[in-house]
């Protein structure tokens, strides 16, 4: 289940600053009316090697009725975790590898 606040980052400001330049920015991803496909989550991945944060905007034409469910999803399946939602955008970011 995804929490509908924001997740507070416990780290440096340049951190902080990151991220509020991508909510203020472009979204990186904008996800429609087919949803989120392998197509879609491959994408993400993808994108996810090159940069550590990402923003993605759900168009109104995608099918609202199990938005968190869907965000939950996502993030599980990229291995990141919400930073940031507001109505239908969010922020993820990518976890970092575990080093054994």
């Amino acid at each position: 289940m995804v929490c509908n606040s924001i997740l507070i980052i416990r780290s440096s400001n340049s951190e902080k600053q990151k991220v509020s330049q991508i909510i203020q920015g472009k979204s990186d991803v904008q996800i429609g009316k087919y949803g989120l496909s392998e197509t879609i989550y491959s994408h993400i991945l993808k994108l996810l090697k090159k940069q550590e944060f990402m923003k993605i905007k759900f168009l109104p034409s995608y099918d609202s009725n199990n938005f968190d469910s869907d965000i939950g999803k996502l993030t599980q399946t990229t291995k990141s975790r919400l930073i940031d939602k507001r109505g239908r955008t969010i922020v993820i970011q990518k976890l970092p590898r575990k080093r054994y």
